[in-house]
C-alpha cells in the first residue's frame, strides 16, 4: 500500500528516551484528517532536490539552523494493526501561500525572552 499526501511532522528520537524502537506522528494538512503514525519508519527513498529552511530543537528554544531536507521522501513503516506500507511523503512548504516563506528565528518576536 501507498500513502501519498503531504503532511508536517514532529518526532522525538527514541535513543534519547531510551527506547529501541521508533515512532512519528504525521499531522496532515486537512484539520479533518486522522493523524498518520509511523512505527519504526525507515526511508527508503529520498528526492535529489532539497529546501533549506531554519528548524529548532526541542531542547535549546532559541537555537535554530538552516537544515536541508528532501522535497519528497518515501518512508516504509508498521501501521498499528502490524501490516507493513510504504507511505510517500511530501515536503510541507507546497502548503503555503505563494510568495511566503519561513522566516529566520531572529525575525520572531519575542526571542530571547524568558517563557513564562
Amino acid at each position: 500500500m501507498s500513502e501519498n499526501t503531504t503532511y508536517s511532522a514532529w518526532a522525538w528520537p527514541p535513543p534519547q528516551l531510551g527506547i529501541d524502537r521508533a515512532a512519528a506522528v504525521i499531522a496532515p494538512p486537512d484539520p479533518d484528517a486522522e493523524p498518520l503514525m509511523l512505527l519504526n519508519p525507515r526511508v527508503i527513498s529520498a528526492s535529489a532536490e532539497t529546501d533549506e529552511q531554519y528548524e529548532g530543537c526541542p531542547s535549546f528554544f532559541d537555537a535554530r539552523g538552516l537544515v536541508p531536507r528532501p522535497l519528497k521522501l518515501e518512508v516504509a513503516h508498521t501501521r498499528l494493526h502490524g501490516r507493513q506500507v510504504v507511505a510517500v511523503l511530501q515536503l510541507y512548504t507546497d502548503r503555503m501561500r505563494e510568495g511566503v516563506h519561513p522566516i529566520p528565528v531572529e525575525d520572531y518576536r519575542g526571542t530571547g525572552q524568558a517563557w513564562t
